[in-house]
């Protein structure tokens, strides 16, 4: 059995809400050792993710937690 690694923290950079498509940049902590950055296009009319880009990919995670904490991150983005 994989062993899931678990995602630390959420850290948005910027957002871009003009559009439908929302812009995402950020950072992703994974078990508070790995931190890398990602870019992600978010369809705020679908409520889908149309492109998630991590630049340091560790494949063992759970993608729909790491979804959903980016966007409670966006949320909580001043």
């Amino acid at each position: 059995m994989a062993t899931v690694m678990n995602i630390t923290e959420i850290n948005i950079i910027t957002v871009d809400k003009s559009d439908d498509v929302w812009l995402i940049e950020g950072e992703i902590t994974f078990e508070e050792e790995l931190l890398t950055t990602f870019q992600a296009n978010y369809n705020s009319i679908t409520g889908e993710f149309e492109e998630l880009d991590i630049e340091t990919d560790p494949k063992d995670y759970d993608e729909d937690d790491l979804k959903e904490m980016i966007l409670k991150a966006v949320e909580n983005y001043e």
